[in-house]
Parts: structure tokens; C-alpha cells; sequence
């Protein structure tokens, strides 16, 4: 685990505030820290809020990045959920779904710490603690809750957060099972990596294919 100096935490701290809410900037930056994280703050993108990527042998550090345009309570919204990804990651590694019942269980435990710690307004509260307490999540609490933070268009939207747990080709070991993003009805499997290709196997038919190394895809369990 990197260790990261006072100086470095406190550099950490103000740029968080500019973002998050006050009363959750020190934990937020203690994620930060503690698993060194390299969180890209970007310009506001059609396609999606943020995202997680995880480590790979040409980048071995946890990546997540959130839209800088967002309000201080989406943009916390999205690091949770990008945390999250994180953090399944790390307790189930590939073989779980990105937005299965593991995700959803760290996920709400996110939203209950960090709503407990009153890092969102008096008023929307109750419907977080109803939201995190729901397995399967509750599409109809989460607009509320978007329009009670005055968030358009929804954060929650499943086509911008669907791109969130998308990650290269190029990042994957042989063996893997994945989907292509936006082509979500065929199943791969990696084969062998090429320079700049990847020899894959369709799951459902055995037909071989090759696939560019920078495609993003969504791994599925195999």
C-alpha cells in the first residue's frame, strides 16, 4: 500500500471540497489514500457520469473518474457508485455481474455511511436510508431522489451508467468472458492476445474473431 504523506492528504482535501460535500471530504479522501486511488476529475461527457477502471499489468492502481460538472451531492453520488465497483472488485474480482447484488449490497452500505454522517440535505434523508435499504434498488426512489437534488438528467439513467464498469479488452487475462459495450447480446471468450488483437470465441456459436485491444467490454462471469 502506498503511503501518502500529510502534505499530499491535505492537497487531497481542498481539491475534494470543491466538490463533495464538507461532511464528506475526509472520508472520501481516506478511499483516496488508502487504496491510491487516481481519480481523474473531467469535463462533463454525454455518455456517462464517471467511471471505474480497474488495475491492469500496463496500469496496476485503481482509475476512477467523475464528471466535474455535477453538483457537490451527484458527484458524491457517482464516487459512491464508482467506489462501489471498486470495492466489489476487490472482495468477488471478475466474476460477478457490475451491477449485481454484490455491487448493490456495497453500494447502499456506501450510501448509509455516508448519509448518516448527514452529507446530504435534512430532507432527502429518509428517502437514501429507504433507497440503500431496497435489494433490488428502487428505480422509483432514485428519481425522487433526483428530483429532490434538482440532478438532470437522472445520474441514476441505466444508459449513462452502464458505461461505467466498461474497461478495455486489453486489460483482460485469457480465459475471460465479456460483452462488447453496446452489443450486449453476445457472450466472448479471450483467447490469445495479438499485438493489437485479441483472438476471441464467440460463447454461443465457437466461431472465432478478432477484437481491437482498446474495445471496451463488460465482463460477465464464466
Amino acid at each position: 500500500m502506498a503511503v501518502i504523506d500529510e502534505r499530499r492528504s491535505e492537497r487531497f482535501r481542498d481539491i475534494m471540497s470543491q466538490y463533495v460535500p464538507t461532511q464528506a471530504v475526509d472520508d472520501i479522501v481516506r478511499y483516496i489514500t488508502r487504496y491510491s486511488i487516481h481519480l481523474k476529475i473531467t469535463r462533463e461527457r454525454q455518455s456517462k457520469f464517471g467511471d471505474y477502471r480497474l488495475p491492469s499489468s500496463k496500469n496496476p492502481i485503481h482509475t476512477i473518474s467523475v464528471n466535474g460538472n455535477l453538483g457537490k451531492y451527484g458527484f458524491l453520488l457517482v464516487m459512491l457508485h464508482e467506489l462501489a465497483h471498486m470495492t466489489t472488485f476487490i472482495d468477488c474480482g471478475r466474476k460477478v455481474k457490475p451491477h449485481g447484488p454484490e455491487w448493490q449490497a456495497n453500494y447502499s452500505q456506501l450510501i448509509l455511511r455516508f448519509a448518516a454522517k448527514d452529507c446530504f440535505p435534512a430532507d432527502v434523508l429518509p428517502l437514501l436510508y429507504r433507497y440503500a435499504s431496497s435489494m433490488p434498488l428502487s428505480k422509483k426512489l432514485e428519481r425522487e431522489i433526483d428530483k429532490r437534488l434538482e440532478i438532470q438528467p437522472s445520474i441514476f439513467s441505466d444508459e449513462l451508467l452502464s458505461q461505467s464498469h466498461a474497461i478495455a479488452l486489453d486489460t483482460l487475462s485469457v480465459g475471460s468472458h465479456f460483452q462488447l459495450v453496446g452489443r450486449p447480446g453476445r457472450t466472448f471468450e479471450s483467447i490469445e492476445k495479438r499485438r493489437t488483437r485479441w483472438k476471441c470465441r464467440d460463447i454461443a456459436t465457437g466461431r472465432l474473431y478478432t477484437v481491437a485491444s482498446d474495445a471496451m467490454v463488460e465482463v460477465v462471469g464464466g
